[in-house]
């Protein structure tokens, strides 16, 4: 109908806002392979924010730790103090990552298999992996997503070709295997060769 405005994609219960995520981490967030902490099949992120929050975290836990422990017992308890609290600030740091993993994927649960696709298609979206993952889950055939995909792969700009990238690892592992010589650092023309044969394929 002409004359009525376009709105983005939304999820559920939310404002008319771009989906934003902060990470190109291919994590899956609703098979098995999920266990929130020690294991993430098809993983493959760049730096983000959140690594951030693991560094400061850690620095800042070694730091109190080792002061804390030499305190108490010298020089061998600094040592133990700043191992301790090194690893708490590993764990610590990255609460907001799973934070924000958990939240999403509580949101996506509650958006029709149309909402998913129309977001995927969205320019904002940063989410690839992750609506793909979800609806993989669903049983949703995924592969006529993966020409999306692809473009992705391609694109001029970097960040794209990292969501790109960590939506082929987690939905499409095995394809993701077969370009393990592409980097998100090479020029388009380059990245097109590598991906060719997933197009043809």
């Amino acid at each position: 109908m002409t004359g009525m405005k376009k709105t983005k994609p939304t999820l559920p219960g939310h404002s008319p806002k771009p989906v934003v995520f902060l990470s190109a981490s291919a994590v899956d967030l609703t098979g098995p392979a999920w266990d929130g902490w020690s294991r993430r099949r098809n993983f493959h992120h760049t730096f983000t924010v959140y690594h951030v929050f693991v560094f400061v975290a850690i620095c800042a836990s070694f730091a109190i730790g080792m002061a804390a422990g030499a305190k108490l017992f010298g020089v061998a308890g600094g040592a133990a103090g700043a191992l301790i609290g090194g690893y708490a600030g590993f764990v610590a740091g990255q609460l907001p990552e799973l934070l924000v993993l958990r939240w999403l994927a509580s949101n996506l649960s509650r958006a029709s298999a149309d909402e998913l696709r129309s977001l995927l298609r969205d320019p904002s979206c940063q989410i690839q992996n992750v609506l793909l993952l979800e609806l993989q889950r669903r049983g949703e055939d995924i592969d006529r997503e993966l020409g999306l995909i692809l473009e992705l792969l391609v694109s001029e700009d970097v960040s794209q070709r990292g969501h790109g990238l960590a939506a082929l690892s987690s939905a499409f592992p095995d394809l993701a295997r077969q370009i393990g010589d592409y980097r998100l650092g090479d020029s388009t023309a380059e990245c097109r060769r590598k991906t060719c044969k997933l197009r043809e394929a």
